[in-house]
């Protein structure tokens, strides 16, 4: 009776672990927001446009 009780404790406390690890993993990635590409916040635009031909 001793070892039905312990393989019943182990399928039912110790096997949930990973089960609850997956189901953190899951609700963290979900609430997430996601991150914006680098450099992708606005177009770089040169300072001072060149100039065509010698002067």
């Amino acid at each position: 009776m001793r070892q039905a009780a312990f393989e019943l404790v182990f399928m039912l406390v110790i096997l949930k672990l990973p089960v609850a690890y997956l189901c953190f993993v899951v609700w963290w990635a979900v609430r997430a927001e996601p991150r914006p590409l680098e450099g992708a916040a606005r177009p770089v635009t040169p300072r001072f446009p060149r100039r065509s031909g010698a002067v």
